[in-house]
């Protein structure tokens, strides 16, 4: 149990339990995906999610709270922001850039193990994780500097034992967000296989790996953050919203679209003129880069053009 955990519970005058049951999960789906609850000890997170950088960077918003920039949450009123990454640990000289989100690593005081909210994990599953979430970026506030997606950690106890993120900021990671979306919600998708999974679990099993990751008991949660990184020193700007997160076990990628620009789920004149929108916007939009080479050029708008009206299966 993190210090943060016991600490909170001391002041909430909750009973600490022993480790065994605090390595438990919060059973079932994400807790509160869409971010519409606040937590009730507190009001400035979301239930069921801690923000791994306060204060700095990453907000619970709403649509009517007033603060810059304005936002509309996709569904519901309320959403969360991932600002510019600067001035993290107050030398804003040498300390921009690093690592801000939110996570469902934190304690769920609600449930009677004393249970993370990380979403459990069955290790004898052997299908493959699929994560979703739908994004915005305004189209005056690009990300630049750094890239943003969605941190998986497979755990046991408090202990990760297989990561998977993408934060390539040089665009050779197309799970890597940047450039903007126009003010418009985009639907982001991360399949992991369990193949995936089992082969990062083992690297870092001792002898081979790390000597602090048990093969004893198996991974039983998940811990999910939407986030953004960079390296220390790297200046950052632009601003992510994400709202209408999900989390299931599938047996193989989701069957997407590519052509669906809004992720939308209808092929229409809106994904042409949205693609068009971002391949023209300068820096061009997130998703431009439609053949995936590192670069926007004619080739990736000769592409999607063809891609949008072949369809899709």
């Amino acid at each position: 149990m993190s210090a943060r955990s016991i600490s909170l519970a001391v002041a909430c005058g909750l009973p600490l339990v022993v480790a065994a049951a605090a390595f438990a999960q919060t059973p079932g789906p994400l807790t509160n995906a869409s971010f519409e609850n606040s937590n009730l000890f507190n009001p400035v997170e979301p239930e069921g999610w801690h923000n791994v950088s306060n204060p700095f960077g990453a907000r619970h918003r709403s649509n009517t709270d007033g603060l810059l920039p304005t936002v509309t949450a996709r569904t519901g009123v309320r959403c969360i922001e991932l600002a510019p990454i600067i001035n993290q640990g107050g030398n804003p000289s040498a300390n921009q850039g690093g690592f801000i989100g939110f996570t469902t690593d934190t304690t769920n005081f609600f449930d009677p193990n004393f249970s993370f909210y990380d979403p459990f994990f069955d290790y004898n599953d052997q299908r493959g994780v699929h994560i979703s979430g739908w994004y915005m970026i305004p189209a005056d506030a690009p990300i630049v500097g750094d890239a943003a997606s969605i941190k998986i950690d497979i755990k046991t106890g408090n202990q990760n034992v297989a990561t998977f993120e993408h934060f390539a900021p040089d665009g050779t990671d197309p799970l890597a967000i940047q450039g903007h979306t126009g003010g418009e919600w985009r639907l982001y998708n991360l399949y992991i296989s369990r193949a995936e999974i089992e082969a990062r679990y083992q690297e870092n099993i001792a002898p081979n790996g790390c000597s602090c990751v048990p093969d004893n008991p198996r991974p039983n949660h998940i811990k999910i953050t939407p986030s953004r990184f960079g390296p220390i020193g790297t200046v950052t700007s632009g601003v992510i919203f994400w709202d209408d997160l999900a989390y299931e076990r599938a047996d193989q990628p989701v069957n997407t679209c590519a052509p669906d620009f809004n992720g939308d789920g209808n092929l229409d004149p809106d994904d042409l003129a949205d693609y068009i929108g971002a391949f023209f916007s300068e820096p061009p939009g997130a998703g431009s880069d439609f053949n995936g080479d590192s670069l926007t050029d004619p080739d990736d708008l000769a592409d999607y053009i063809g891609a949008f009206f072949a369809g899709c299966p």
